[in-house]
């Protein structure tokens, strides 16, 4: 679910993320390293509006109205005068890292959407793994000789890093980790990964498959939707 709504001049967007709470968050104008946003219970009718980061909770409010969450969000940026500036980071805040992409965020209109700064590196694979899915992908190891799943290297800034944290459910529902793959010259490169912590013995929505399945063809991964993909939703569907 990818809903928008203004408060003044100011897009909100509501999304509904992979651990199935709604977060809404404020797209533009904006101040990247200080903003409310705000998370709902899995019901989506009780709210708690955060500044910037998890942990600073502001207020909680029982409603099943997203503008009136957004409206909240709004005024305590107003109170707090937190409005862009023109959009200069701090030195920390421009801090570049890898990201390495297997699922769905190997998507370019996704990542577009999730991660305005991402830039895409370039592609390749990671090494004695398996691609799996339990609702939503993950990577496992794997003994199986040639074993490999295709990824995508991002470079993101520490606000994506933030956007993707969120929308991951870290930390209860992904973890992040370091990995190391490999591009089509053979070259390593190492990188932040997300991997699955809370498995759900479910296959992925048809809607969720076909977009990892469309990022590998544009990508030039044709030939592992055959080889990679298909066989993890096989998998998945033998699972249930």
């Amino acid at each position: 679910m990818r809903e928008t709504l203004f408060i003044g001049n100011t897009k909100y967007r509501i999304i509904q993320r992979k651990d199935g709470l709604k977060e809404i968050s404020r797209i533009a104008p904006y101040d990247e390293t200080e903003y409310h946003w705000a998370l709902s219970n899995q019901e989506g009718t009780r709210w708690t509006v955060y500044r910037h980061s998890p942990g600073k909770a502001v207020c909680t409010m029982g409603t099943d109205e997203a503008r009136e969450v957004a409206e909240v969000c709004h005024a305590n940026d107003e109170e707090h005068g937190l409005r862009r500036t023109g959009g200069i980071w701090s030195h920390k805040e421009k801090i570049a890292m890898r990201y390495i992409a297997y699922g769905s965020n190997m998507s370019k209109e996704q990542m577009a959407y999730r991660c305005p700064d991402a830039k895409l590196l370039a592609t390749g694979y990671i090494k004695g793994a398996r691609l799996e899915f339990f609702r939503h992908a993950t990577v496992e190891g794997s003994q199986i000789k040639g074993a490999r799943v295709p990824m995508a290297v991002w470079e993101i800034s520490a606000g994506d890093e933030r956007r993707l944290d969120l929308y991951e459910g870290v930390p209860d529902y992904y973890v992040k980790e370091e990995c190391s793959a490999f591009l089509a010259d053979g070259s390593e490169i190492k990188g932040m990964i997300y991997l699955m912590k809370l498995i759900r013995p479910e296959p992925p929505t048809q809607s969720y498959f076909e977009g990892i399945m469309h990022a590998y063809a544009e990508l030039g991964f044709g030939p592992e939707i055959k080889t990679v993909l298909e066989p993890a939703l096989h998998r998945s569907l033998r699972r249930r």
